[in-house]
């Protein structure tokens, strides 16, 4: 498969199209500050595993169209599901070596240590690749994004091997080594040796320095005192700092210091020789593995992002071409990761719900965290991030996200809070004019800071101006003229933050559908505004301002009321559908019980008549052997004797057969019946199997039904059982009682066909119609088994010698269907 291109990505600052101007650009990163974006992505950067994923989260950028953000949100998705399945992808081992990987395509040599950094990045990629790889069908685009990774195996191994445990060219691996090692180590051997000796000759006798060995220039020397530096004892090569010591190489030693540092050389080369190697052989595939550490990278944001959407319990949201914004129990995302307790609310703009939001109630109330809520939502859908909301959330795509929160005056300058914000705004609709796309403006205290009034028309003025230019828009508001828009313009929708009365307190509810009071003098009483200072503010209260605060307070502890009381009937409707689904529970309990007593009963039933059968048979025998009408009396008694025990047996079950219901032991062949399913007379062709099935003729067609689908004909009088069964008419080609199988001719009442059944039912119906054929005279059976496997066919035959209706028996003729039938002499 392969590998999917890597999108195309905006830069982080770009929440609108690029709009010239430091002024302009200035907006775009106040409304990213003022939405604690930084915040967010150094909450992700934080949740990285490697240096190169903590630099793709630092520079988190907003993706370029709703495709490619479906894309990075399904991606998100599937690590979220692999976090939750205890299968995390193995990101560690893996280092950022992309400088490395620089300096190799220019031909730089690096050491052993750097080299092994390069194969455990290796593994790493090896072990990330092939983790992702093998929950392909779990995760498909992960697996994606894993193919970007090409796993390396042999570099990596022969990487390892090279080197030992303490980071050395291996000699193992390196065999030409070994000689070079031990020449050297056999000459530091010879020269210690030789200096110990010289050590303690006279003409050394107090002017050494001390009994080290130091080295100069990679030669070994002796540390003698400087009054002694003209002795003669060999060449002097430094002098210590404090001119006390100089550092002698003896004669003695010269040539073997001369033989060390060949030696030394000849090492050197070797090894870098074979790091050279390395390194070359690490160039040619290093622009794969610089693309598998961009994709690790990416896995690595990804699981960043999966880790931040579970420490904050986020959820993906569905993404959606049309501007809108559905976010259920919404919590603000930096509340949820500083671990704070966050009343979760249901924010809802456009869609149909309305394009503007007119935000009210009391100051510190949650009014600013609600704009926040939205614009970051908007701002994480976007960068493919999770958000604090719960399934079923919807959030469309916005190009531009564009904020009036805080106060700007120490970022103008000069300005009034008044003028600051009427310039932010006049900077949001230049920004808009020179721009395309949805938008989401969220504006905090619109046109606050001035009269009321007045404040209010140009508020107004400002929010319809942002509508005609086709974006959604959220504000907040303490004007009572904004409050009451909607009831005119039903793109405004009214919301409110709670406050709870007794207490004092704002309960960070939003409840949409009608505006909140400021409760000013509430929220000052609670701060500690002393109590004189509040009467004398209520007896300065504008009438008709605090009739309508007084009418907003009264509306919201109705709608509370209302609320509670709505909880009550939830609590008290799910004990009653709990109880409702315990009688239920009951009730199919008791259906159950009852299916199974019914179906006992039908089994004992059917044991009863299968031993009844076996009387009925041995009677017919009987009968056969005396030759008279005794043994048929005593048959009958002992079959009315078990049709009464059976009577008995299932008189206890509640069945309510109709008047005209037929005893399905009763039922013989040759009987006319009525099939209530049908409304129809018929005659019965077959008696009733094990599972009670009668075969019915009923005008020309044969058909099964249930025995208890049988009435009396109505179109007749109930039809008598002869005393004594007259056998048909035999025809010219099936001579009666022949014995001569070839002579006997297939009808379609001397044929039972078993094709289709298992083999202990097919016994039961061989032996049913012998029995029905001995009682009507018929001289022979045709028994069609078919040839399939030869099981049937075979226990069709072993049956047939042990049955006492049946006489010879052989294959079919030709004529008569050849092995794939049996014709059996009927006795």
């Amino acid at each position: 498969m392969a590998a999917a291109p890597e999108p195309r990505r905006a830069e982080p600052q770009a929440v609108t199209e690029p709009l010239g101007g430091q002024h302009r650009r200035s907006l775009r990163l106040r409304s990213l500050e003022s939405l604690d974006w930084p915040r967010v992505v150094e909450a992700l950067a934080e949740r990285t595993a490697t240096d190169a994923g903590r630099r793709t989260a630092e520079g988190l950028e907003l993706l370029e169209d709703v495709a490619e953000g479906r894309l990075a949100l399904e991606s998100l998705a599937e690590m979220i599901a692999l976090r939750a399945a205890d299968s995390p992808p193995p990101l560690g081992g893996i280092e950022d070596v992309a400088p490395l990987l620089m300096g190799l395509r220019k031909g730089e040599i690096l050491p052993g240590s750097e080299l092994l950094r390069i194969a455990h990045t290796l593994e790493g990629l090896q072990r990330l690749h092939f983790h992702l790889m093998d929950r392909a069908e779990q995760a498909p685009k992960l697996a994606v994004l894993a193919h970007r990774i090409r796993p390396l195996p042999d570099l990596a191994a022969w990487l390892l091997s090279s080197f030992d445990g303490r980071g050395e060219l291996s000699s193992a691996t390196y065999p030409q080594l070994t000689e070079l090692r031990s020449r050297k180590s056999r000459l530091h051997s010879k020269i210690t040796a030789t200096l110990d000796r010289l050590r303690g000759e006279d003409r050394f006798d107090g002017a050494l320095m001390d009994d080290a060995s130091p080295l100069r220039g990679d030669r070994y020397v002796l540390p003698i005192k400087a009054q002694h530096k003209r002795a003669g004892l060999g060449i002097v090569h430094d002098t210590s700092g404090s001119g006390q010591t100089v550092f002698v190489e003896p004669w003695e030693i010269v040539e073997q210091n001369n033989d060390l540092k060949v030696a030394d050389a000849e090492l050197r080369h070797e090894e870098r020789r074979i790091l050279a190697d390395l390194c070359e052989r690490v160039a040619l595939v290093s622009e794969e593995l610089a693309r598998g550490l961009r994709g690790a990278a990416e896995l690595d944001l990804l699981h960043a992002k999966a880790r931040m959407a579970q420490d904050t319990n986020s959820t993906v949201p569905t993404l959606s071409k049309k501007p809108r914004i559905h976010l259920i129990a919404a919590r603000h995302p930096i509340l949820s990761l500083r671990g704070l307790e966050v009343v979760p609310n249901d924010l809802t703009l456009g869609g149909g719900a309305g394009d503007a939001l007119v935000l009210s109630g009391p100051n510190t109330g949650g009014k600013t965290i609600s704009l926040k809520t939205l614009g970051l939502a908007a701002l994480m859908t976007r960068a493919g991030l999770a958000f604090p909301c719960d399934e079923g959330s919807v959030v469309g795509w916005f190009p531009h996200v564009l904020t009036d929160i805080g106060d700007l005056q120490d970022i103008e300058g000069d300005l009034s809070t008044f003028s600051a914000h009427v310039l932010g705004l006049v900077e949001i609709l230049d920004a808009l004019d020179s721009t395309e796309g949805a938008g989401l403006v969220l504006v905090d205290e619109i046109a606050a800071g001035t009269d009321p009034v007045q404040g209010a028309a140009l508020g107004r003025a400002v929010l319809e101006s942002l509508l005609h230019r086709g974006i959604l828009l959220a504000t907040t508001t303490h004007y009572a003229a904004l409050k009451a828009v909607s009831a005119t313009d039903d793109r405004f929708v009214n919301a409110r933050v709670g406050f709870d009365a007794a207490a004092g307190v704002p309960t960070y509810r939003v409840h949409v559908g009608l505006p909140g009071s400021s409760h000013a003098l509430d929220v000052a009483a609670r701060v500690g505004l002393p109590a004189h200072v509040l009467d004398r503010a209520r007896a300065l209260l504008d009438p008709a301002e605090g009739d309508v605060e007084g009418m907003l307070g009264d509306l919201q502890e109705q709608l509370e009321g209302a609320r509670n009381e709505l909880e009550e009937a939830k609590a008290i409707r799910a004990v009653a559908e709990a109880e409702l689904a315990e009688v239920r529970a009951e009730r199919d309990e008791v259906k159950r019980q009852r299916k199974e007593l019914e179906r006992d009963v039908r089994a004992e039933f059917e044991r009863e008549v299968r031993g009844y059968r076996d009387s009925v048979r041995g009677a017919l025998r009987q009968m056969k052997a005396d030759g008279d009408t005794a043994a048929a009396e005593r048959a009958r008694q002992r079959i009315g004797a078990g049709a009464a025990a059976v009577r008995e047996r299932l008189g206890d079950v509640d069945v309510e057969p109709s008047v005209d219901a037929l005893d399905p032991a009763s039922v013989a062949v040759g009987d006319r019946v009525r099939v209530a399913t049908l409304g129809k007379d018929g005659t019965v062709a077959v008696a009733p199997d094990k599972r009670g099935r009668v075969t019915v003729e009923v005008q020309g067609l044969r058909m099964q039904v249930p025995s208890s689908a049988l009435e009396r004909p109505r179109s007749a009088a109930p039809t008598k059982k002869p005393s004594k069964p007259k056998p048909p008419r035999p025809s010219r080609a099936a001579p009666a009682r022949s014995d001569d199988l070839s002579a006997a001719f297939r009808t379609s009442t001397n044929l039972v066909d078993l094709r289709g059944t298992r083999v202990d039912e097919a016994l039961e119906r061989v032996d049913a119609r012998l029995d029905e054929a001995s009682l009507a005279g018929e001289p022979h059976l045709f028994v069609l088994h078919g040839h399939g496997t030869g099981a049937l066919k075979a226990a069709v035959r072993k049956h047939l010698r042990s049955a006492s209706q049946a006489g010879k028996f052989a294959s079919g003729d030709r004529t008569q269907g050849g092995d794939g039938i049996t014709v059996v002499q009927v006795l």
